[in-house]
């Protein structure tokens, strides 16, 4: 379906920070099924955190002349997602049907995952980095993958009764630090912000959820950290872990 804004395509495909606590508890109701061993953090906004441009982790800030062919060229190479529809609503709920052209998964170190979506990426985890990241559309090496979904649950009113849950579990040993970027899928807040977001251990499923719809969220900058020393979120150390 092609989009009402005739930007929108090409804003999706070129592929900040709101403070909130971490607690090991199932969220009451949950809108998501929450497994016995799970890390849950709510944000309780979409509005806060630092606006930030259209980036990728690998070349910088994007060109907003680049073409679309240039956007689609890695497609050839890489695996990439087939055209996919987004949430976009406007202030007073109205949906505005919209699409996004064919994109990778997972470019120049940074991972881009939308709504509906379920998969994979490994990592080589150098000098206590994580590089090397690439696309698995099902897990063969559990201590080196990282796993990841994204379920949008859209309300009738859209705009306020709206939850996304951003779904995470590491293979990896140890805890596993990163960076967010969060494009929330309404019209008067289309840009991507940097939320901060609790590290990840060997194991545990974690669960992000923010209350409203998500267009797409970038991932990137995967790193060792120890104990709650995390410059991404304030977590405690015993935050993370096991639900009661």
């Amino acid at each position: 379906m092609r989009s009402v804004l005739p930007f929108l395509a090409f804003a999706m495909a070129m592929s900040p920070v709101a403070a909130s606590s971490c607690s090991g508890r199932e969220p009451d109701p949950p809108k998501t099924a929450v497994p016995p061993q799970a890390a849950v953090h709510e944000h309780p906004t979409c509005a806060a955190g630092e606006v930030l441009p259209y980036t990728s982790a690998g070349s910088g800030k994007r060109d907003a002349n680049e073409t679309l062919e240039r956007v689609q060229e890695p497609c050839a190479e890489i695996a990439c997602r087939p055209e996919a529809m987004v949430f976009l609503f406007d202030e007073t709920g109205r949906k505005l049907p919209s699409s996004t052209i064919p994109s990778p998964y997972v470019k120049d170190g940074e991972v881009r995952i939308v709504p509906g979506e379920t998969f994979g990426f490994e990592g080589d985890l150098i000098e206590g980095t994580l590089k090397n990241l690439r696309y698995v559309p099902q897990v063969e090496h559990v201590e080196k993958t990282i796993s990841v979904k994204l379920v949008s649950n859209i309300g009738d009113d859209p705009v306020n009764d709206s939850t996304t849950t951003l779904e995470l579990t590491s293979g990896f040993e140890g805890r596993l630090a990163y960076k967010a970027l969060v494009r929330p899928g309404l019209l008067s807040m289309m840009e991507f912000r940097q939320m901060e977001v609790c590290p990840l251990e060997q194991g545990v499923t974690a669960f992000e959820s923010w209350p409203c719809p998500v267009m797409d969220i970038l991932l990137s900058e995967f790193r060792i950290v120890e104990g709650g020393d995390n410059t991404t979120a304030r977590c405690a150390p015993d935050a993370v872990g096991v639900a009661e």
